[in-house]
């Protein structure tokens, strides 16, 4: 009944009570954290301020920012986040939508 992407973080939109935001999406294990932990589905929407606990969201899958991986350091991880977020508004910019 679900199907979902590969592993990966993608760009995309999220909607809730009915207003869009774009969204950076993570989907796979955390391999940082966990040795083999379970896949998660995770959504950072961009210029949000609130709580999102219990809120049901839409999200849309537009592009592909990169693979997921194992990080080194927690600050390894903040870095590559940073630029995965700054990926987002450049990818959808860029016609992708």
């Amino acid at each position: 009944d679900v199907v979902l992407p590969t592993s990966g973080v993608y760009g995309g939109w999220a909607v809730v009570d009915e207003q869009r935001y774009q969204a950076a999406i993570h989907i796979g294990p955390n391999h940082t954290f966990e040795q083999a932990g379970a896949a998660k589905v995770e959504v950072h929407l961009l210029d949000f301020e609130g709580d999102l606990y219990d809120q049901r969201l839409l999200v849309d899958f537009v592009f592909r920012v990169r693979d997921i991986a194992r990080f080194d350091s927690a600050s390894d991880l903040i870095e590559q986040l940073k630029m995965d977020v700054a990926a987002v508004p450049i990818g959808l910019a860029s016609g992708q939508v």
